[in-house]
Parts: structure tokens; sequence; C-alpha cells
């Protein structure tokens, strides 16, 4: 049974378990017990498509407070990669202090998960957001010129927001950093990539470009396949060692100085 036919049907069930027990005399069946003892055409359950990840997520937010089986995010990872975002927990986390420093500028992708609103001085709205994705959350603030023109976007709490800040850490504190909100743009259009293999192409002759490559590569394990694709023979081959790489805007431009940017493919 999956989570969509038992939230559909729990109703049902509950008022069939109901009445068997007010039928019971001794009243000392449980509601599991009742429903392993009786599987009569009135407990049956009709076969329903499971929902998608999306709206089973979104289902535990609403129930739980807390993403369960996954997070709406997870599906940007590559994206966040490729493009040099920053996940929260690289701003928060315990090694946090060797990655951004206090009024380092960055920008993530985040979900909105919580806001309150506050009213300057001089009468204008702003507010303090938290914001949170697969790694953690942090708090958010946003003054009057940026909410101005994102009061829309602060509104959604299930709208990708691309977040362009600036770390807030006091040196005098255990506070933890927060980030000053310069702005923020809808993520919904973001076009996401879709690849699992890291194709780099060089000479099979070119053996000390091959040593560099395998160099730099070396420690970088992760989800994605790398593989040397050799332009004079048109042979793909593994490189001795290294079978998978965790793909970075850092380690692609490190590997475009290598071997040039046109020789670097993600299929």
């Amino acid at each position: 049974m999956n989570p969509a036919q038992l939230l559909l049907s729990y109703e049902h069930i509950y008022e069939t378990v109901s009445e068997g027990r007010s039928r019971n005399l001794e009243g000392q069946l449980g509601f599991f017990d009742y429903v392993e003892e009786n599987h009569g055409d009135d407990m049956s359950i009709p076969p329903m498509e499971e929902y998608s990840s999306p709206q089973l997520m979104k289902l535990e937010k609403e129930a739980l407070g807390f993403y369960a089986t996954g997070h709406p995010l997870d599906s940007f990872d590559k994206y966040i990669r490729l493009n040099g975002y920053k996940h929260i927990s690289e701003i928060t986390g315990e090694n946090s202090g060797s990655i951004v420093k206090d009024g380092t500028k960055l920008s993530l992708i985040a979900l909105l998960s919580a806001k309150k609103n506050h009213v300057t001085k001089t009468g204008k709205q702003m507010c303090f957001a938290t914001f949170e994705d697969s790694t953690g959350e942090i708090e958010g603030i946003v003054f009057d010129d940026v909410y101005s023109k994102a009061a829309g976007l602060l509104s959604k709490s299930d709208c990708p927001l691309i977040i362009h800040g600036t770390v807030s850490l006091s040196a005098e504190s255990d506070e933890t950093a927060k980030i000053i909100v310069n702005a923020i743009e809808s993520g919904e259009d973001i076009k996401l990539p879709d690849f699992s293999t890291l194709f780099i192409r060089v000479g099979s002759d070119e053996r000390e470009k091959i040593a560099r490559i395998a160099a730099l590569l070396e420690g970088k394990g992760g989800k994605e396949r790398v593989r040397l694709a050799f332009s004079d023979s048109r042979e793909v081959s593994a490189i001795k060692g290294i079978e998978n790489v965790h793909i970075t805007k850092e380690l692609l431009d490190k590997l475009a100085k290598i071997c040039g940017k046109s020789n670097i493919i993600l299929k």
C-alpha cells in the first residue's frame, strides 16, 4: 500500500474498524489486529497511483514539519555545483570558517521556510526570513529596498529562490552566520542539467597533460563518472585509480586551463 492509498483510504479503514470493534463484545481487538483479521470487500483498498516526489514531499512538510524522503532542491544539486552557488552548510557548518568570512558575497538557491515582517522607523517594510536547502537553514535579513522588489517572491514557500547576499558573522559572538540579502530572483525557470559522465578530450600521446588531469582529479570522488576521450584514436578510457568525481564549477575551470574549455564535455 503506497502513501496515496493510505491517505485517501484511512477514513474508510477507521470507520470499518470502529464498527467492527463496537460489534465485538469484549472490545479487546486493536486497530491493526482488526485490519489483519478482516480481509473482506469492505476493507479492500482501490489501486491508486503514488504521489509524485514533489507532492509527497509537500505533504510530508505539511504533516511533519520537515521533509522525510528527500528535499525539493535535491534536483538542483548539479546546477548549484556547476554554477558556483553555495550550499547553506558551507556558510553555517562546522568548517564554514575556512570557506566564507564576514563580508563574503555569495549566491545560493533556497526555499523560504519562515518569514517575520518588520516595519522600519521610516515606515517601510522589511523582513527577517529563514531560507533552507537540502543541507540546512540560514537567517536572511531583507531590508526595505530589496523587500519592495521581492515581496511577491517572499510570499511563496514552494518556489526555488536565487539569493544573492553578503555573509554577516560577528567575530565577538558564537552566533550562526546570517546573510544580508542584496537581491532575490525566482529559480522556477532554471533549466536543470542532466548528465552522468565527464568526458575530457585529449590526445593519446599527451602524457604530461593526462598526468596533470589525473593529479587534479585525485581525491575528488563523487557521483559522476570521468573518462578520457582520445581525439586521435576516438577511444574512451578510464583514468587509472579514478572512477568517479565530484564536479564543481571550480573543478571545470581548472580542467579548462589544462585542456581548453571546448574539450570538457558533460553527457
